[in-house]
């Protein structure tokens, strides 16, 4: 088990250095080719894709990570408690290493674009569990996909686009009832309070891995 945990974290730090260094090579290019009246507005533009590209990252990593690699070390041995232990280890690790690329993302904006953190203090704990559920998220997908396959992964994608569609319809009704500003409020008030985002947040990540383990025993060895 232990061997597996080692194995898919080295996998979890080679992507995490590779993003790492292609964000880098992308402020540095911003910071070359940006007029010195413009900075401001392209610090922001930095801050704003790389944190659309870490809310993504952890799901689309998690997911190949589970789909490429499971079956090989299955078939060598492998058990399927040790190589569920080492995705777990993997996921965490990788919610937690994205979330220190955005930060130093935000220390180098800050300093060469002049543009504040967006997230400071506590707000980190709540960044860290939507991470953490995103890679969660991906692992279902992984494993969904490997316990029934392509019809497996068109059910996981259906559900979400309903559960999107549930929560937009349900925007769109209180909007024209006029009770979308007490909701939007609501809404508000529960992300400004990043100890009960993260909270909810792991809540969810720990069904998941829950429902992740289920399917996990099931998986059948590929030779």
């Amino acid at each position: 088990m232990l061997r597996t945990v080692k194995y898919l974290s080295l996998l979890v730090v080679q992507f995490i250095g590779a993003l790492l260094g292609v964000g880098a090579l992308f402020i540095a290019f911003y910071a070359v080719s940006t007029p010195l009246s413009e900075f401001e507005s392209a610090g922001w533009r930095i801050l704003g894709m790389a944190f659309a590209c870490g809310m993504m990252f952890p799901f689309v990593l998690q997911a190949s990570l589970i789909q490429s690699y499971m079956p090989l070390p299955l078939s060598m041995g492998v058990t399927r408690r040790g190589f569920f232990a080492g995705a777990q280890a993997a996921k965490v690790m990788l919610a937690g290493g994205i979330g220190v690329c955005l930060l130093l993302i935000q220390l180098a904006v800050k300093w060469m674009f002049g543009v504040d953190a967006l997230f400071t203090g506590t707000m980190l704990v709540g960044l860290f569990a939507v991470l953490l559920l995103g890679a969660s998220v991906g692992e279902a997908l992984g494993f969904v996909s490997l316990r029934f396959g392509r019809v497996g992964m068109i059910v996981f994608f259906v559900l979400i686009v309903g559960g999107c569609a549930v929560i937009g319809g349900i925007i769109g009704y209180a909007g024209a009832a006029g009770a979308l500003d007490g909701m939007l409020d609501a809404m508000l008030r529960f992300l400004s309070n990043a100890w009960a985002l993260g909270g909810s947040a792991i809540v969810l990540a720990v069904l998941l891995g829950w429902l992740d383990w289920l399917m996990c025993r099931r998986i059948p060895v590929k030779g």
